[in-house]
């Protein structure tokens, strides 16, 4: 069994986390984790895409300035789903 402890920070990667890609790519809001499988969220421009990745391909984001920026910008996608 694959361990799901994001070894950066020794616990486990949960929904609302921010993640990206080990080898490199967008920044990425989890929306769910079910075994190995992490479904993420990311914009590309105004565009919401979504993917399914293996828990081993991603690692939390630690740069607070670019988790400041996601977040806010995440929050705002949110909001405007309501209308």
């Amino acid at each position: 069994m694959t361990d799901d402890i994001d070894e950066a920070n020794e616990r486990p990667i949960e929904p609302g986390d921010l993640v990206c890609l080990k080898s490199s790519g967008p920044q990425m809001v989890v929306r769910s984790v079910q075994g190995d499988d992490v479904l993420t969220e990311w914009f590309d421009g105004n565009t919401i895409c979504q993917h399914t990745f293996k828990i081993f391909s991603i690692e939390r984001n630690t740069d607070e300035s670019l988790v400041s920026a996601s977040y806010i910008g995440y929050i705002e996608s949110e909001d405007d789903k309501d209308v």
